[in-house]
Formats: structure tokens, sequence, C-alpha cells
């Protein structure tokens, strides 16, 4: 048997290394969060490199990587032959008890028990008031994710539905929310304020969407399509981190070369260390059976450590602790709802992580 190299690897590596993926966006995404919160950089003792801290400063380019593997991985699922409505059902039962579970008990005391507003709390039970309120509590990814789920079925009959329209139909669906984000800027400032975040990371999914199908079907990538991957990701570090200058309604459109990029940078790493260190693909594959749950937790509890009264000294121990904290309770929720849908562990770390 010819031995797999870079020349023989195909679009689908993104897929076989997934969990590895996911778990190298969610740790990507906690150690930014470190870095908005609580200044990591100025938590130790030694000072990090420079391009170290802007490397940190980019890992909401996680929530990128998410939305491009979940436009792949959606395609997986409705391949299987599914009907709309358990399509739905099943990304839903995938998604809505992780967040409620994780973060209902404390909209609950803060809503409910302290103020009593069961309207705001209903509101965020929800799951879809960043489309009225905005970015509250940095939980807009799971608002935006379920418009997407409902959606995608439709996103996938227009760009399959006829043969060789894909790349067409996915450049319309790529300029379209960046015609949405001007106007709303330039006409409706205060709600484009409100979505810009998700709005303008549209273009990420559709391009993964339209890979789904050449992803499934494990087409072969020439060697000059890596310089392609290593290119948008330079190109995205070297625009985003030296500081060019965009305007608002365009800003995060950026991302998609950051999303693209570091996806496929992470699988051919992954690659190399499935050979090398196996057992550094193993911990982050174990991260990435529960990302979803870690990214909600450390919003929830990094964002409460930050403010509450506790009889803790020191950002750092805050830190350590909020951190220690959000991945136990991911792996607990993450254990507690596969037991409730009878998936296995194993079974969830083979699912589409989406």
């Amino acid at each position: 048997m010819k031995k797999e190299g870079i020349g023989q690897l195909r679009l689908d590596i993104v897929s076989r290394f997934r969990s590895e993926i996911y778990g190298a966006a969610a740790a990507w995404i906690v150690l930014f969060h470190f870095t908005v919160i609580w200044h990591l950089p100025d938590l130790l003792p030694i000072p990090l490199p420079v391009a170290v801290v802007k490397f940190l400063a980019l890992g909401n380019v996680g929530v990128d990587i998410f939305l491009f593997l979940s436009g792949i991985s959606l395609y997986f699922s409705l391949e299987k032959g599914s009907t709309y409505g358990g399509f739905i059902a099943k990304r839903l039962r995938r998604l809505v008890p992780s967040v409620w579970l994780v973060v209902g008990p404390l909209w609950f005391i803060t809503l409910m028990l302290r103020t009593f507003r069961p309207g705001a709390f209903l509101a965020r039970m929800s799951l879809l008031d960043f489309w009225v309120e905005g970015n509250k509590g940095g939980f807009w990814y799971v608002s935006f994710i379920i418009i997407l789920y409902l959606v995608y079925p439709a996103i996938h009959r227009y760009l399959f539905h006829s043969e060789g329209r894909t790349l067409k139909r996915c450049m319309v669906l790529c300029i379209l929310p960046m015609v949405v984000s001007y106007l709303l800027w330039k006409f409706v400032p205060s709600y484009f304020a409100i979505v810009e975040i998700g709005l303008q990371r549209l273009p990420i999914f559709f391009v993964g969407c339209s890979l789904g199908r050449a992803v499934f079907e494990g087409r072969a990538i020439p060697r000059w399509n890596w310089a392609i991957a290593f290119g948008a990701a330079s190109l995205f570090f070297w625009g985003v981190a030296g500081g060019i200058s965009c305007p608002q309604w365009c800003s995060r459109f950026l991302y998609v070369f950051g999303g693209i990029g570091m996806s496929y940078c992470f699988a051919l790493l992954f690659f190399g260390l499935s050979k090398a260190a196996p057992s550094i693909n193993r911990l982050l594959a174990f991260v990435g059976s529960f990302s979803l749950e870690l990214y909600v937790s450390h919003m929830a509890v990094a964002g409460y450590f930050s403010v509450a009264s506790l009889p803790i000294d020191g950002h750092l121990k805050r830190s350590l602790l909020s951190l220690a904290l959000s991945f136990v309770v991911a792996w607990a929720v993450s254990r507690l709802t596969g037991r409730i849908r009878g998936t296995s562990t194993n079974e969830k770390k083979a699912m589409a992580r989406d």
C-alpha cells in the first residue's frame, strides 16, 4: 500500500481530523477569553513573545472554524436521507439541552430569583434573543447556529440543485450578507451593531456548505492547493494582526480566510501528529467531543468569576479555577446529554460536531 503523503491528501482531511480540529478551535477560543477577560499576558511571570500574544488575541477565529466545519458536517447529515423534521430535531437535541443545562440555572438565578424578569428569562431560554438584544453574555453563536440549522436544507437545495453551478451560487450567497451588512451599517446602524458579529460570518458558513459534497466524496487536493490554505491563513494573520484598516461593515469578512486556512492548517498538523505524537491528537479529540459545551460553559463561568465577589485573591487564581470548572461542567453536561439521547462517548466522537 502506498504511503500517504501530502501529495495524496484529500479535502476530507478536515473530516478525518474533525474532532481534533474542534478541540484545537475550542482551546483557542478559551485562550482568547483568557486574553480578553483576564488579560492573560499580564498574569504570567515572564512576557510572551509578541507573535504569541497576537495569536491569542485572534482566538475568536475558532468560532469561524466551528462555522466552516458545521457547514461541511451538515451536508453529511442531510445525505443520510433525513426528513426536514428529523434533521432539525436531531440538531436541536444536540444543541438545546446542552446550553440549557450549562447556563439555564445561571439565567434562572439572575433573571428570576434576583430581579424577577420572567420575560427576559424566557427570551434567554428561547436561545434566539441575540436577534433582538445582541450579544448578551457572549452566547450569540447559539442563536446564530440555530437559524442556520433551520435554513440549511434550503441552502443545500440552492447550492446543489444544478450540477456545475455550486461555485457561482456560493459566491452569490457570500456576496449577499456583504450587501446586507453595508445597508444596515448605512441606514440602520443600531440594528447593525446588534447582528454584525454573526452577519459578517455568514460567508465562512456558506463556503463550508459548498465544500460539503467535495469533502463527502473525498476529492483529492493538488499540492498547490495546500499553498492556498497556508496563504489564506497567512493573509488573515498579516491583515488582522497587522492592523489593516477596514470599514466596520466589512471588517469581520476577513475572518473567512482565517477560518478556512486554519482549518486545513490544523488538519495538516494533526496528520503529522497522528504519526509523531498521537497522544496529542487523542487529547484534542477528547476536548473536541465536548467543544460546544466547553465554549458555552467557559463563557458563563469566566464571565461570572470576573465580576462575582469570591474569596479568591488574584486574577490568575480566578482564571485557572474558572478554566478547571468550565472543563468539569462541559464534560459532565456532555456525558449527561449523551446518556439522555442514548449516545455513547465513542459514538459522540464519531458524530459531526455541528
